[in-house]
């Protein structure tokens, strides 16, 4: 049926998902508007949805410019590597950082308590999705060539670049949390206005240069930079000025980039086959949990505290 089968899923989806919730939670009884509680979430939810909704219109702008001013070609492969990026995004901005979010705000009146659950989020959450990244960087290849196939062999540099500033954007994300727990949502929507002052500017050297390498690199340069803005001011509204958690990042970046660096010269030193490839995982994983211990990201208290936090 073409693309009438997307309208299709699309409304599938949607009855679907409704009637799950209607069996699981019930259906709305009643109807009744408070303007007291109107009022009162008027401006978490008014700020938090300008902020989601401007970045939508962004990102449906950059596949826009892409095919205006670069090539159709330069699109599709963007778009293809873009719903890889934005599977992992996805699955843990819908689970994990709501939970999260759900146990913070349970603190926000017990500072102590507070920022030693967040430092040790910040710990737990900034390992596991720098692995994540690091997966899905060194395996790019394989996951274009099994998903999409060699003709969208173009799409695997678009998906490096992609992954490295997602990994900023997840920390962005789980800082923006500060800013909710606190009422301060204002915050998100200056903050994220401010952000995309800054992609825009490299969107028109891009373009000005007519080079969609500039695009890309400046949507990472964006992400470092909106990371770091976004949390020094948590950390001013937070009342907490330790930097015990950006020291953490920048320790498992670092560690990243050099496990990244090693294996892809394995990779292209030896050739090595997908097939061979995937039987590297552990080995990957082991170097990558070894790092993390000798610069003291990790340590077996550490572990102990992790399993607590994830039960």
């Amino acid at each position: 049926y073409g693309p009438v089968a997307l309208v299709i899923l699309e409304l599938v989806d949607t009855i679907i998902l409704t009637i799950i919730f209607w069996y699981f939670v019930g259906p709305l009884k009643k109807f009744k508007f408070s303007s007291s509680s109107f009022l009162k979430f008027y401006k978490f939810g008014f700020n938090t949805t300008l902020a989601s909704l401007l970045n939508q219109v962004f990102d449906n702008i950059y596949h826009l410019i892409l095919a205006k001013y670069f090539s159709i070609q330069q699109a599709g492969y963007f778009y293809q590597a873009k719903k890889i990026q934005g599977l992992p995004l996805g699955i843990i901005q819908g689970s994990v950082l709501n939970v999260v979010y759900s146990a913070l705000s349970r603190l926000q009146n017990n500072t102590t308590e507070f920022n030693k659950l967040y430092y040790n989020v910040v710990k737990i959450f900034t390992i596991g999705v720098a692995f994540l990244c690091i997966v899905i960087f060194l395996y790019a290849d394989a996951l274009i060539n099994i998903l999409y196939g060699s003709e969208w062999y173009h799409s695997i540099y678009y998906l490096k670049i992609l992954i490295v500033a997602a990994f900023f954007s997840l920390q962005e994300i789980l800082i923006s949390l500060i800013f909710k727990v606190f009422d301060r949502t204002d915050m998100i929507l200056k903050l994220e206005i401010l952000k995309k002052i800054l992609l825009s500017i490299t969107i028109f050297y891009g373009i000005l240069v007519s080079n969609v390498n500039y695009l890309f690199y400046g949507f990472v340069l964006t992400a470092i930079f909106s990371f770091l803005i976004n949390y020094y001011y948590a950390k001013k509204v937070q009342m907490s000025f330790f930097w015990d958690e950006i020291i953490i990042v920048m320790k498992v970046v670092l560690i990243s980039i050099l496990i990244v660096v090693f294996f892809d010269f394995l990779n292209g030193f030896y050739e090595i086959e997908i097939g061979v490839g995937f039987f590297m995982f552990p080995v990957i994983f082991l170097s990558y949990i070894l790092a993390l211990f000798v610069v003291g990201v990790l340590s077996l208290n550490e572990i102990k505290i992790m399993k607590k936090i994830f039960r």
